[in-house]
């Protein structure tokens, strides 16, 4: 529980007012970034990753430990019939992303 209290401090430092994030379940979220091109959503998602894995999170009568994080980062299409539809594409990035080593981030954005 400490280590996703960390994340979402480190989240919501780098994120702006009109971004959402929440929880999907287990240790899985998601975050909108609303008016973000693909472009712009992929280098925000690596200032995560790098911010995450930067941050030092305390254990009492231990050294700091640090985690790391992979992320999947996808987009609205004007043709998704469903939510299900973006948080697919999210999920398969997100899958890449692990299988590539974690610590990474992959996309998988709209044909």
């Amino acid at each position: 529980m400490r280590f996703l209290k960390k994340l979402v401090q480190v989240c919501r430092g780098l994120m702006r007012e009109v971004d959402v994030m929440g929880l999907l379940g287990g240790e899985e979220f998601a975050i909108m970034l609303p008016e973000t091109g693909d472009d712009k959503a992929f280098e925000i998602a690596g200032r995560l990753c790098q911010a995450v894995a930067a941050a030092e999170t305390p254990i009492e009568g231990e050294p700091m430990l640090h985690f790391t994080t992979s992320i999947g980062v996808t987009s609205l299409a004007a043709d998704d019939p469903h939510i299900d539809a973006i948080l697919n594409r999210a999920d398969n990035a997100l899958y890449n992303a692990k299988h590539a080593g974690r610590n990474s981030v992959c996309a998988r954005f709209p044909e």
